[in-house]
């Protein structure tokens, strides 16, 4: 039985009504369409209501009046602001799942987009990178299938249709899904695809900050330095540029810590930082000048107050906080308790760079070696961009005399100066002094002012310049190194071993004591001393016998007087100093001169062409000798050694007119270029041109004239040179 209704209501009645009401029908649905607009309004209403919400940080009333948007409407524009709101709302997993449920989420790329920025934040990369779907990406940074030809966007009024009738998506959400997917692998240790994809981000958009910043940095400060010699200051736009921007001045003062002017830079960040005292880059950069200048006090200050609002703090300024807490232990060589704070950043943001090698300089500073390596090798492996990792790595397998690690650092940034020390330490462990002074005086052209800090690099050079017998450099290079500090041990010993080396004993044993002054119980110094005590007792040359070379009558061999009969002038080892005499080239009768292991400096007197009947000219191991290349000697030489004579730049092109030489010595020089045609064709018996700068490949000529197909004769000596060569192939019969 059907069930009667509790209010009944009798049929005249109604038919009454129905019949009142049709003469009425256009009005009725009149009324309706005001209350739907009426709805519409409110609507619109709630929605500002929501927006005004956000923008005034009220995440959880934004989130409450959304709720009621999207359950009035069902409208997916509407589910996507509520979906925002949670997000804004850190209510990661709600939005996650609403996003998840709404149908057109595979649809849209921007409700997409959100959901694997929910899965970011829930750090759930794996089903970050299925929602972003499958898209590939080559070498270029080209994407493939990057969107699905169902994939849509939606306007602000939530209608089922694209705005935009590019068959791509904006460029603005294609870099940020790149960039995001970069992340996902990068966090997944997935470094080769997370390159990829950040280069596909950046060819989206090049102004994508966070892919890269660096570069965007750097071209604005170089525009901001072309503003700021074009613009006239009496123009009204002379003032707006970017000469006080942040980050600008942040990238100026990262210049000046890699270039070695910690001061300027510790000046630089703490005006920065009482301008903004929350900004990351200029905060990062000063905890490196101060420990590099040992401000420990502004480093406790500043960890303090990191750590102080570290909870209020996204992760990687809480990375930072405790990166800096680490970075005041280091200061005061508590390494233990600094490794303890870097492993603690690391921790909390495992791809944050300065503390991975904060955590293997505190077990470097230890002498912990394999330690070291491993926090080196996986930074070197998260930033293959970075070359500190690299070199911090070389530094320490110079321990082990594994000497090629500096090389690639030197490939990945060629402007640190660091990098061209080290590569100068590895030439001179190796031996290769005339390497080592290169690379060492190349450090000094690229640090804009030379400070205390580069007071190792100018011993060093000058240690090499010592170890080349180039005994005035070395000194001038030594004082150089005084001038910036006075409490070294090593530039005083050296500067009076150079002495020593001269036979300037009383220089010599002034410095000695100089340096046990620093520390009386240094071996070789006081064993020096002792040497330089004794041979100052026993070693008494006439002063004026250095003198008496010029005082020589130089007459030829027509003269009654001098020595213009003498074929053997021979004065080797006697100490002999200034330059050659002029006069000598009037000893017509002269075959052999040798004036090896003096002090002789200035130029090769052209006098010397005129000798005839020169065959043996010795002048190796001398201090400084000139005009090497002017020299044309009109006689035919056998035998020539200029080794240890500070010869820069080629091979001196009148040997190739020496058709009768036999023996050859250029070794020990800083001769250049490639090794020439001409010279080894020559066929000289006894060739030495080793611990020079020649490079390339090595002429066949050179083993053909020497008859290396067969048996061999003769010296040829190229040790310690960058050439490579082809042993000649037998012929066949």
């Amino acid at each position: 039985k059907k069930e009667k209704p509790s209010f009944p209501v009798p049929t005249q009645k109604l038919k009454k009504a129905r019949n009142l009401l049709l003469p009425f029908a256009p009005s009725a649905q009149a009324s309706v369409v005001v209350v739907v607009e009426m709805r519409e309004q409110q609507l619109e209403k709630l929605r500002g209501l929501v927006r005004d919400c956000l923008s005034k940080h009220l995440y959880s009333s934004a989130i409450f009046f959304a709720d009621k948007v999207a359950a009035l409407t069902n409208d997916p524009a509407d589910i996507y602001m509520q979906a925002q709101a949670l997000f804004l709302g850190r209510h990661f997993r709600r939005a996650f799942h609403l996003l998840n449920a709404s149908k057109i989420v595979l649809r849209d790329l921007r409700f997409r987009y959100l959901a694997a920025k929910c899965l970011e934040e829930l750090k759930e990369w794996d089903q970050c990178l299925l929602m972003l779907g499958g898209a590939k990406v080559d070498e270029d940074g080209n994407v493939y299938d990057m969107k699905d030809p169902s994939a849509m966007y939606l306007d602000k009024d939530g209608e089922d249709r694209e705005i935009n009738a590019s068959p791509f998506p904006p460029p603005s959400i294609s870099s940020a899904i790149c960039f995001l997917r970069g992340k996902a692998y990068n966090a997944l240790e997935n470094h080769a695809q997370a390159r990829l994809w950040y280069k596909a981000a950046v060819k989206a958009d090049p102004l994508c900050y966070e892919c890269n910043k660096e570069s965007i940095v750097e071209d604005k400060f170089q525009e901001l330095e072309k503003e700021s010699c074009n613009n006239n200051p009496s123009s009204p736009y002379f003032m707006r540029t970017l000469k006080n921007d942040s980050d600008l001045l942040a990238c100026k003062a990262e210049y000046y810590h890699q270039s070695g002017e910690f001061q300027k830079c510790f000046e630089l960040t703490s005006s920065l930082l009482e301008k903004d005292p929350f900004h990351y880059k200029s905060t990062l950069v000063h905890l490196a000048a101060a420990v590099e200048l040992g401000n420990s006090n502004e480093l406790y200050v500043m960890s303090c107050n990191l750590v102080k609002d570290d909870p209020q703090r996204l992760i990687f300024f809480r990375a930072l906080s405790w990166f800096a807490v680490g970075c005041y232990y280091y200061c005061i060589k508590k390494y233990e308790q600094s490794r303890r704070y870097f492993s603690k950043a690391t921790s909390l943001d495992g791809i944050f760079a300065p503390a991975w090698i904060g955590y293997g300089n505190a077990y470097a500073a230890k002498n912990e070696g394999d330690h070291a390596m491993s926090a080196y090798r996986t930074a070197a492996r998260l930033f293959p961009g970075c070359h500190l990792p690299t070199l911090y790595i070389g530094m320490e397998y110079m321990r082990t005399h594994s000497y090629k690690l500096a090389e690639q650092a030197k490939e990945i940034c060629p402007s640190d100066p660091l990098v061209y020390n080290e590569l100068g330490v590895v030439a001179y462990s190796m031996k290769e002094y005339n390497k080592a002074v290169f690379w060492f005086e190349k450090t000094l052209t690229h640090i804009p002012a030379l400070s205390q800090q580069w007071e190792p690099t100018v011993v060093n050079l000058a240690h090499a310049y010592r170890k080349l017998k180039m005994y005035p450099d070395a000194t001038s290079y030594y004082e150089r190194a005084l001038a910036l500090s006075t409490t070294s041990l090593s530039t005083y010993s050296g500067l009076a071993y150079t002495y020593h080396l001269q036979d300037n004993f009383t220089a010599a044993i002034t410095y000695y004591h100089k340096a046990l002054s620093l520390k009386p119980d240094d071996q070789f110094c006081a064993e020096m001393l002792s040497s330089a005590l004794e041979d100052e007792a026993h070693y008494d040359i006439d002063p004026k016998f250095q003198s008496r070379l010029n005082e020589i009558n130089w007459c030829d061999s027509t003269s009654s007087s001098g020595i213009g009969k003498v074929g053997v002038f021979k004065f080797a080892g006697n100490f002999l100093s200034g330059e050659i005499p002029v006069g000598i080239g009037n000893v017509s009768k002269l075959d052999s001169i040798s004036l090896s292991d003096n002090r002789l400096t200035g130029g090769i007197p052209l006098s010397i062409q005129n000798l005839t009947k020169l065959y043996t000219l010795t002048l190796d191991n001398n201090l400084r000798l000139k005009n090497v290349d002017a020299l044309v000697p009109k006689s035919k030489l056998g035998e020539l050694s200029l080794a240890s004579c500070s010869i820069s730049g080629r091979v001196p092109g009148w040997l190739r007119n020496q058709t009768a030489i036999s023996y050859l010595d250029l070794s020990r020089n800083r001769i250049t270029g490639g090794f020439p045609k001409w010279l080894a064709k020559m066929g000289i018996i006894d060739l030495v041109v080793s611990e020079n700068l020649l490079e390339g490949t090595l002429p066949l000529e050179l083993f053909l004239e020497r008859g290396l197909e067969g048996s061999s004769q003769g010296i040829l000596d190229l040790s310690k040179e960058q050439v490579l060569w082809e042993f000649p192939r037998q012929r066949s019969m």
